[in-house]
């Protein structure tokens, strides 16, 4: 009895614990859709190797003038002034594990690879950050309009 009690139990704390997740990547999905411009980098105080300084500037630079377009169809648009930082025909999705926004090509869109990029939403101060870790870098992030 007592081990049907435990099992129970336990089936009821995984079902519990799985609608919380999906019912907080369904608020995810609703948030994030429309049009966002980064505000100002903001330090999440990452470690950048030497080597990588001057990069990580000029990707800084460049992101810092993006704009990102998040559909409700999971299209994604990334405008930049830089074609290596430009995606017209995107695809975004909420990775079910580690919660971060991957990006695709469209193409792509049913597969878990390649990713163009991958977002992390840090909620901070009723601020969304964008943590992109590729770069090491975040952006605290202005809506600009719902798409």
């Amino acid at each position: 009895m007592l081990r049907l009690l435990k099992s129970i139990t336990c089936s009821t704390l995984l079902i519990i614990s799985f609608s919380i997740k999906i019912s907080a990547q369904e608020n995810i999905k609703k948030e994030i859709i429309g049009i966002w411009k980064p505000v100002r980098p903001y330090d999440i105080g990452a470690v950048i190797p030497d080597e990588a300084k001057q990069l990580i500037g000029q990707a800084r630079e460049i992101l810092s003038k993006t704009t990102f377009y998040f559909n409700a169809d999971q299209k994604f648009t990334l405008e930049s002034n830089n074609s290596d930082l430009s995606l017209k025909n995107g695809h975004w999705k909420l990775d079910p594990f580690s919660g971060e926004v991957i990006i695709q090509e469209w193409k792509d869109r049913k597969e878990d690879k390649p990713v163009f990029m991958s977002i992390r939403l840090l909620k901070k101060d009723a601020k969304l950050i964008f943590v992109i870790e590729e770069f090491f870098l975040a952006f605290e992030m202005s809506k600009i309009e719902q798409n």
